[in-house]
């Protein structure tokens, strides 16, 4: 996420979970098409917010965009709907 915030991913932050978990409860009621991604029941947001740091944390590249956009991003190609 853009201004460092991957620097949080490592941390308890709390600030890095709100921030994934609102924009993937936002994505989630605003998606274009239904099965905009599709996480497994039982996830936590904890497990989403990994998810998302490990994400970025592999595509560096793409640190320049904004948060809201790679952590969706992360989430379709990481739980894509089949």
């Amino acid at each position: 996420m853009e201004g460092g915030a991957t620097s949080k991913c490592g941390t308890d932050d709390p600030m890095a979970l709100a921030f994934v978990t609102g924009a993937k409860d936002t994505a989630a009621l605003t998606a274009p098409e239904p099965g905009y991604f599709c996480i497994p029941k039982g996830v936590t947001n904890g497990q989403i917010k990994d998810v998302v740091c490990n994400w970025l944390g592999s595509n560096p590249a793409e640190r320049h965009k904004p948060a809201a956009y790679l952590t969706i991003t992360a989430l379709r190609q990481t739980w894509a709907c089949d």
